[in-house]
């Protein structure tokens, strides 16, 4: 039989070993920051590094055969409506569809440009 002496420490045991758990696994108060409410804009930004997956591939062409000339924009730039967005320059080898270009490129196979159809301005 169990002394009561031996019970009573395991239950004393018991119960300071049940304080000690609540007392670590209580929510601790956390440190705020308060300031008076007023009204004005506000304005917020995040920034994070993160990854996109591609659900569908898309190829993004234009029925026009020639080489883009460097584009002065950057990001963020303000362009108005109707504003020429970057050139391109015809090359001819390809170009079978405008006559004088087909004529020009038959008779030559460089790589330069030798056809004279001005260049259009992609809006």
């Amino acid at each position: 039989m169990i002394k009561k002496t031996t019970m009573a420490y395991t239950a004393g045991a018991l119960l300071a070993a049940a304080l000690l758990l609540t007392w670590a696994f209580a929510p601790r108060p956390m440190d705020v920051q308060t300031a008076q409410a007023r009204l004005g804009r506000f304005e917020a930004a995040i920034e994070e590094d993160g990854r996109t997956r591609l659900r569908e591939r898309y190829l993004v062409s234009a029925p026009l055969a020639g080489r883009l000339r460097r584009i002065e924009l950057h990001e963020g730039d303000r362009v108005q409506a109707g504003a020429v967005l970057a050139m391109l320059d015809r090359c001819c080898r390809p170009c079978w569809t405008n006559a004088r270009c087909a004529n020009s490129s038959r008779s030559s196979r460089s790589r330069e440009p030798t056809c004279s159809a001005p260049a259009p301005a992609l809006r």
